[in-house]
């Protein structure tokens, strides 16, 4: 059966948090957190984020690794009609101090240690983030993020100067992942088991997220401690029940170099999607080798990549506070 275009993000998310309450949206080390979960921890965050009065539509910063914290406040937020900024809790000082010019945030919200005592921005710690959860407060969706809205804004690494924001508008977010959910060469399940390894603040991220959250799935996300240790790392992701591996093409490179990356070993896995770097014929044929899966799937979701990365870049403005 093939997937229907959805018409708005938090709109799927309310709606499986109604017809699917028990079932798990993000799994950490078997840790899992459910849509019931997610609609009544953002709904009272956004009811706090409110009673701050900040700026309308103002952006907010939201420092973390890939804990759910960062996902529920990405959900309040956009709630609550700010776009967010994700930034790794492994970024460089100066990184951090940069973005924090450039995009001005009404508020900082560090679900890891903030590592600037004095910020221009407020800051919202995660004990208050839980504080927000555990009030369990209703909340009426009145100026959600919407149409040309920005979605949340990522930053360039800044290596040919100052990062720089990209802002992804909702409609945006809509096109990208409706091509995704329907597109017959990413043939995406229903409910699809998703890896959830490359941080927020990379591009690739929607690749699993929006999907996921879009079709009713599960992210299966890892501490940010665990990627300190490859061994550790792939021990943990061979071990974890996805169906769908999403990662640079470099990642599947070094996890090949262990003998459980096989069909054998991660009997569930069905699918590959790559993004963040250019999907070698080396890389594809390695993967169709262990796991008898189709290159031409493969190859065919990266040539399109390009094309839709060209459509979007069309629509995408530089951050101007």
């Amino acid at each position: 059966m093939s997937n229907k275009p959805i018409k708005d993000m938090i709109e799927a998310i309310e709606y499986f948090a109604q017809t699917q309450p028990t079932f798990p949206v993000y799994n950490v080390l078997g840790q899992e957190h459910t849509y019931g979960d997610l609609k009544a921890d953002s709904d009272s965050l956004a009811a706090s984020i409110d009673q701050l009065d900040l700026p309308e539509k103002s952006p907010v910063v939201v420092f973390g690794g890939q804990e759910y914290e960062m996902l529920a406040t990405f959900v309040a937020l956009t709630k609550s009609g700010h776009a967010y900024i994700p930034i790794d809790s492994h970024s460089a000082l100066e990184r951090v101090s940069a973005i924090l010019e450039v995009a001005e945030p009404s508020l900082i919200i560090a679900i890891s240690e903030f590592p600037i005592e004095t910020p221009a921005a407020p800051i919202m710690s995660l004990e208050q983030v839980r504080e927000a959860y555990a009030a369990q407060k209703a909340y009426d969706l009145q100026y959600p993020v919407k149409g040309n809205d920005n979605y949340y804004i990522i930053f360039t690494s800044g290596t040919t100067g100052k990062p720089k924001g990209v802002q992804i508008s909702h409609d945006n977010l809509l096109s990208f992942t409706n091509w995704m959910i329907t597109d017959k060469e990413f043939a995406t399940p229903e409910r699809p088991q998703m890896l959830a390894q490359p941080p927020y603040s990379f591009d690739l991220s929607v690749m699993y997220w929006a999907p996921t959250l879009a079709l009713g799935g599960t992210l299966f996300a890892l501490p940010s401690a665990l990627t300190q240790d490859f061994k550790q790392l792939f021990a943990t992701i061979f071990s974890l029940p996805i169906a769908i591996w999403t990662s640079t093409p470099s990642f599947a490179d070094m996890a090949m170099l262990s003998e459980d990356f096989n069909a054998e070993k991660m009997p569930g896995i069905t699918h590959f999607y790559f993004d963040g770097e250019e999907l070698t014929v080396k890389t594809a044929q390695n993967c169709a080798s262990v796991f008898q899966m189709r290159v031409s799937s493969m190859l065919t979701v990266q040539r399109k990549r390009r094309w839709l990365c060209q459509q979007l870049l069309l629509q995408m403005r530089c951050w101007q506070p």
